[in-house]
């Protein structure tokens, strides 16, 4: 996991670790919104190759939903959509410190 804020001093680190993970893996970004007036949600993401090329995109609407809940359902439908897909490793990168530290 990566936080994206963080994403200016850590694209050097990701570029090395994709190197040295070789094999088969995909980038899990997501990302969340809560509408400040009316309280709905919604969550989504993208998962791309190990070359950065975009592979699938994905959304869902929430309802009415904490922010760290809507944040923790983009991680969990990327993951689920790549469940049985022939994958070695995920990296995920969420904007959210709190499902950072939480995964």
């Amino acid at each position: 996991c990566t936080p994206s804020h963080k994403a200016k001093s850590t694209l050097k680190q990701d570029r090395r670790n994709e190197l040295e993970w070789g094999g088969n893996w995909v980038r899990l970004q997501t990302d969340g919104e809560v509408n400040i007036d009316s309280s709905y949600a919604t969550t989504g993401g993208v998962l791309k190759d190990e070359n950065g090329e975009w592979l699938l995109g994905f959304n869902r609407c929430l309802g009415k939903c904490p922010i760290f809940y809507v944040e923790l359902w983009g991680v969990l439908d990327g993951l689920t959509l790549l469940q049985g897909k022939q994958c070695d490793r995920v990296l995920i990168q969420t904007d959210s410190s709190e499902v950072f530290e939480a995964i």
